[in-house]
């Protein structure tokens, strides 16, 4: 009986033995894994966490499942922190080139809102040019048309003088036949006067008298054609003149003529070329008002620029910090 006493005891105190130092080992490894991973999560929040790192996994109870599932845990971490590493360079380039495009759009929209300012100042001075060429072509007009008038009263002046002229070339030639006629009366009045002179010297004591008066006569017979002939030198003169100013007159009217014809082309010229330049003047102030509209939208897209340009730099920063943060973890593949 005490034999079985004391087995019993023996066999109890082994096994409170092997049960203390099965606990012991336990605890052990369990407070090693415990240690281990406290010291890595540890690490992990600190910002210098080694995601290369994994735990020892050396038994398969819930220690051992735990580490592994920890180190599956890591593992995906690993992979996640690699990609947010590739992503911020990727990201972080990214931002440097659209920066530099939007810098270059911003230097861009500068000179072409320079470039736009300068041909909207070419264009407002054309524009000017053309309004002051409008304005000197409806003067223009306005002396031809002046001119024209003055020339056709003008013209209708010489055709009374050319009138006038003609008639008293009538007159002279009608005044020249009339010389013509006294003339003639001079020459029959001088031949009778010599038949009586002639007669009279016949008759002797008695013609005497009549003698007397047939000088007288012939006298003032010769005279009279002497006259006559003066007279008739004088309205042929006149006539030759009236003749030769009737010509000039003809010739100045039809030289009036040519010139109202050329002024009146001249007006009409100048009426299409007033037209063609108020058409100009038009377009231009439409490609102004177009160049208005143009300078509007880059000077918007310049301020655009601008603000992409802030934003792109606010973006620069965050992309900075973010990989200044995923790069405190150290992945595989890195030294």
């Amino acid at each position: 009986m005490r034999s079985l006493q004391a087995g019993f005891f023996l066999i109890l105190g082994q096994t409170v033995v092997l049960t203390f130092m099965n606990s012991y080992l336990l605890l052990k490894s369990l407070s090693l894994s415990v240690r281990h991973t406290s010291a890595l999560l540890k690490e992990m929040a600190g910002g210098q966490g080694d995601l290369t790192r994994r735990l020892p996994v050396s038994s398969l109870n819930e220690v051992g499942g735990m580490a592994f599932w920890f180190n599956a845990f890591v593992e995906n971490l690993e992979v996640l922190i690699k990609s947010a590493k590739d992503t911020s360079t990727e990201l972080y380039h990214g931002i440097e080139e659209v920066s530099t495009g939007s810098q270059s759009l911003s230097q861009a929209a500068q000179e072409q809102a320079a470039s736009v300012e300068e041909i909207s100042a070419a264009m407002e001075e054309m524009n000017a040019a053309f309004q002051n060429t409008g304005r000197l072509l409806s003067e223009g007009q306005e002396s031809s048309r002046r001119i024209i008038t003055l020339m056709e009263q003008s013209k209708n002046v010489f055709s009374d003088l050319t009138r006038a002229i003609q008639d008293t070339s009538r007159d002279s030639q009608r005044i020249g036949d009339i010389v013509a006629t006294v003339n003639d009366v001079s020459f029959q009045t001088n031949l009778l006067a010599l038949n009586a002179a002639v007669e009279a010297a016949r008759a002797g004591e008695h013609g005497k008298g009549f003698a007397v008066v047939a000088e007288e006569v012939r006298a003032l017979a010769q005279r009279s054609a002497e006259a006559t002939r003066e007279i008739r030198a004088l309205i042929e003169g006149t006539v030759e003149r009236i003749r030769a100013s009737d010509s000039l007159m003809g010739k100045t009217a039809a030289s009036l003529e040519e010139m109202m014809s050329r002024l009146e082309d001249f007006f009409r010229m100048m009426e299409q070329i007033n037209a063609t330049s108020s058409e100009q003047r038009q377009s231009i102030g439409e490609v102004t008002r177009a160049i208005t509209q143009i300078d509007g939208s880059i000077q918007q897209n310049a301020s655009t620029a601008e603000e992409l340009a802030g934003t792109l730099t606010n973006l620069r920063s965050e992309a900075t910090v973010l990989a200044e943060n995923v790069e405190r973890f150290k992945t595989s593949g890195e030294g």
